[in-house]
This record gives C-alpha cells, sequence and structure tokens, in this order.
C-alpha cells in the first residue's frame, strides 16, 4: 500500500472509529469509507484518489480541516478532499434541495472528483436498499436515491462499469420503493 494511502487509512481509522452509520445494524461507518476507497482501487484509481476517497468524510464529520488535510497529505489530495466535502450551509438543507445542490456543484468539478463521488453514491445506494438508515421511511430512502441519480449523472462516462451497476441498484429502488422510472 502507497504510504499515502496507509496514513489516510490511518487517520480515517482514528477519526472514525467510534462512529457507525444509523442503521439497525449500527454498522461502523469505516465499512462504508472503506468501501469507497476499494472501489476507487478497484477502479484503477491514483493513489491520491485512493487516499481521498478514506477521507472523504473525514472534513464533514469531525473535526479535521481541509487545512490539516493539506498539511498532512499534501494539495491534491486536499483538493480532492474538498471537492467531495458538501460547503457551510449543505447540511441543514432538505434531502432534496441538497442532492440538486451537490449535483450542481460536481458538474464544475475535475473528473477525479467524479470519479471518488461516483463511489461514494454507489455505496450510499447499495447500502440505503440493504441496510437503510433505521428511521427512514421508503419516500425518504426514494428521495435519497433519486437525488444520488442527478450526482451520478454528472459523472457518467468515467467509469462505465460503476455507471452500469449504480443504474441496476437506482432500478432496484424505484422497483422497491416504488418510485416512476
Amino acid at each position: 500500500m502507497e504510504p499515502v494511502v496507509e496514513r489516510a487509512r490511518e487517520l480515517a481509522m482514528v477519526e472514525h472509529g467510534g462512529m457507525h452509520l444509523y442503521d439497525a445494524a449500527r454498522t461502523p461507518m469505516m465499512e462504508h469509507v472503506g468501501e469507497v476507497a476499494a472501489l476507487v482501487e478497484a477502479q484503477g484509481g491514483s493513489s491520491e484518489m485512493i487516499a481521498a476517497a478514506w477521507l472523504h468524510d473525514v472534513v464533514e464529520d469531525t473535526d479535521v480541516t481541509l487545512e490539516q488535510v493539506g498539511e498532512r497529505f499534501g494539495p491534491v489530495v486536499r483538493d480532492l478532499v474538498e471537492g467531495l466535502t458538501d460547503p457551510e450551509g449543505f447540511a441543514g438543507l432538505p434531502l432534496a434541495e441538497r442532492k440538486r445542490l451537490q449535483a450542481e456543484r460536481i458538474r464544475g468539478l475535475n473528473d477525479d472528483v467524479k470519479r471518488i463521488k461516483l463511489c461514494d453514491q454507489l455505496s450510499n445506494v447499495e447500502r440505503v436498499l440493504a441496510r437503510p438508515p433505521y428511521d427512514w421511511s421508503a419516500e425518504k430512502r426514494l428521495t435519497y436515491v433519486m437525488g444520488a441519480r442527478q450526482i451520478v449523472l454528472e459523472c457518467r462516462g468515467l467509469w462505465p462499469e460503476l455507471d452500469e451497476r449504480f443504474e441496476a441498484a437506482y432500478a432496484t429502488a424505484l422497483e422497491e420503493l416504488g418510485g416512476a422510472p
């Protein structure tokens, strides 16, 4: 494992170590973070991209700042993480609005950010289908999945295998959650 990737994984483990997802099983947050990093690696992402995948939620979910990411991992990883981090104010918005703004924002970002974001959204949607947050209604799950698709459509064509996998998950979600195609 490249040193930058190992250091990013270690920081993610320290910072996300005690965190859980909001599913009934209280899945460790590291499962999602690791899955995103594994998807990026499996698609041939650079070591900086894999490191950023390990760190993609660290600024939003912990006290780690973008400046600290830059100091520890360099400007490339910092810029990738910045592209994956919601700007201030997004967190308090209604889900559909937040997803719409994320899709608009990703449109103007570089392809490497888009590739990592595709992996993140794929992981999230598969998780919402298999192990949804315990307090999410079918309607909220569908809203999330439809918003994730808006984001993924802005990332299309970069990793076609993952585009197809996302579309399969999206079709399953529409069928299971009663959404219109």
